[in-house]
């Protein structure tokens, strides 16, 4: 999945979290399901930031 695959699946998982009528284990469920999406999403951002800075040291190095 892409991040913002990843990010879009979240923000559905936040509205049905949010609309409140789902039974508690499917809340949980979806709660679980949500915070490794966002595990995935900081990953990936970390990923992205580590990347650009390498490009940046070697842009300042130059």
């Amino acid at each position: 999945m892409t991040f913002d695959e990843t990010m879009k699946s979240v923000e559905e998982t936040i509205k049905q979290l949010s609309a409140g009528d789902i039974p508690l284990e499917k809340a949980v469920e979806l709660y679980k399901k949500g915070m490794e999406e966002l595990t995935a999403c900081n990953e990936k951002l970390t990923a992205a930031r580590s990347e650009l800075l390498k490009i940046t040291d070697a842009d300042a190095k130059e």
